[in-house]
């Protein structure tokens, strides 16, 4: 809940986000100051000065003491404190946009209006003619309208959307749930089982009512990136950090410590480490190239004059 005397002033730092966001808009959309645009930008510079005169800069600090001495000066050091309001409009996405209205000078304490009150300060984008390869006419789409349309796609590559869609296969699949046409990357992210399963679905549906399948190149590229499933040992669990716990060995330890809490636990401990050692060279094991037989020798003996040490 804003307090009572933050009231005002916020009303007013949103009246000025509000104008700010307009006027850089409007000056995206066109590459002429218009007279819409003339008369957001003269808004904005009423809007402004209204709350300087009422309130004060935008970036106006205030001191409050520290209790701290400057070793060097012999002064008091003080603390810049922003007014409260500030802090609370903070939270808006804007906050920073409307701060930038004005050039602050913290020695003076002093502000001047940006030039964004007075004059042009976005440069419109120059729209995109065309494309050289489908990779291409799909970053310009994505980067225009935020998403991907196929008639943009066939505008920029000059051909029909027909053609268009056949160049986008492997950059782009259709959506069986929702029918929109997604780029490869977010397409093939995410909950892909979920995904596959749902082209699985129409793919049946296809074949079974229209004798073709136009959802083979997505479940195909689906199968590719579904993770293989996680296989987890009878006798054992996964906690996080992706470290393996033998909860029968543990387990042991923890009933000998809840009867006694001196119990000598030590050959629990070392059966567990013999236990987590045991996995790891199994699974270096697995993922290493076939050894020879020096090296399985090699390894062999390490182990013992391990073992014979511990």
């Amino acid at each position: 809940m804003v307090p009572r005397s933050q009231q005002h002033e916020l009303r007013a730092l949103l009246g000025l986000r509000d104008g700010v966001v307009a006027v850089l808009e409007a000056e995206a959309a066109t590459s002429e100051d218009t007279a819409e645009l003339r008369a957001l930008r003269t808004t904005l510079a009423t809007t402004y000065t209204g709350y300087v005169a009422a309130h004060g800069p935008l970036n106006r600090v205030g001191h409050r003491r520290t209790g701290r001495v400057d070793p060097d000066t012999g002064q008091e050091r003080t603390a810049q404190v922003r007014p409260a309001v500030m802090r609370l409009f903070a939270s808006d996405p804007f906050s920073a946009t409307v701060r930038a209205l004005e050039v602050y000078d913290a020695q003076t304490q002093t502000a001047v209006g940006a030039a964004i009150l007075t004059q042009r300060v976005v440069a419109p984008r120059t729209p995109r003619l065309g494309a050289d390869t489908p990779a291409d006419a799909t970053a310009i789409c994505l980067d225009t309208h935020a998403e991907l349309r196929l008639d943009e796609i066939a505008r920029l590559l000059g051909v029909t959307p027909e053609r268009a869609r056949e160049q986008l296969r492997g950059l782009a699949f259709d959506d069986p749930e929702t029918g929109r046409l997604l780029p490869a990357a977010e397409y093939l992210s995410g909950n892909v089982r979920v995904r596959l399963a749902a082209a699985t679905d129409a793919s049946r549906e296809a074949v079974a009512t229209e004798g073709q399948d136009p959802w083979a190149g997505n479940v195909a590229a689906l199968t590719e990136v579904v993770p293989a499933d996680l296989e987890q040992a009878a006798n054992c669990c996964c906690c996080p950090g992706g470290r393996i716990v033998w909860t029968q060995t543990l387990n042991a330890i923890a009933l000998d410590k809840k009867r006694s809490p001196n119990a000598d636990v030590s050959a629990l401990q070392l059966q567990l480490r013999a236990e987590r050692l045991a996995d790891y060279v199994s699974r270096a094991v697995a993922q290493a190239p076939p050894l020879t037989p020096e090296q399985r020798d090699r390894i062999v003996a390490l182990l013992r004059a391990g073992g014979a040490a511990a």
